[in-house]
């Protein structure tokens, strides 16, 4: 028993519950891997998604899909120059990059990597991909598969409760003949 200051006896048991129930919420509240909150966790998988959705698009060969996860403008930094291009450059470029080739498959070569930046309102994702894809170099040539690696940061940001790439850096890496060697 313990005894309080009025001359009241409590059981201890009573006293504890509160601090068993205390401890039991953090034990079994839902919080991720890296520490983070519900809500936050909830927007690093809205992110994975986008990225998932932008691997997929790629397969389908949807230059709107992809057009239509960046902002209004989207700084892209690539072979050394910055560039700003709208919405609807960006559909045009990948619809002319997709005239070229078909896509076989887009495979991680490392899971994506996504950061939440300024409580949540801004965040990064890192990605490396291996893009296998047939090409005819002539109209009398065999399609043959070929390969072509790339890695590539992206900066997120919020708006209106939509997340939307407003940066990316690319870089290529190696490239040949499928399957690789």
């Amino acid at each position: 028993m313990l005894s309080l200051t009025r001359g009241e006896r409590v059981p201890i048991l009573r006293r504890g519950i509160p601090l068993l129930v205390g401890a039991l919420l953090l034990v079994v509240s839902p919080v991720s891997s890296r520490g983070e909150a519900p809500s936050a966790q909830n927007d690093v998988e809205a992110i994975r998604a986008l990225i998932e959705e932008g691997r997929l698009a790629h397969l389908r060969e949807d230059a709107g899909a992809i057009a239509d996860q960046q902002a209004d403008d989207l700084d892209f930094i690539s072979r050394g120059r910055i560039d700003t291009r709208t919405r609807q450059q960006t559909r045009e470029r990948f619809a002319g990059y997709f005239e070229g080739i078909d896509f076989v498959d887009a495979l991680w070569l490392a899971e994506p990597t996504v950061r939440l930046l300024a409580g949540g309102q801004a965040a990064y994702s890192l990605v490396a991909m291996r893009i296998v894809y047939t090409s005819q170099e002539s109209a009398d040539s065999k399609s043959r598969a070929r390969y072509h690696d790339f890695a590539w940061s992206t900066v997120w940001e919020k708006r209106h409760g939509r997340w939307l790439r407003v940066e990316m850096t690319s870089t290529d890496g190696d490239e040949g003949d499928w399957p690789k060697e």
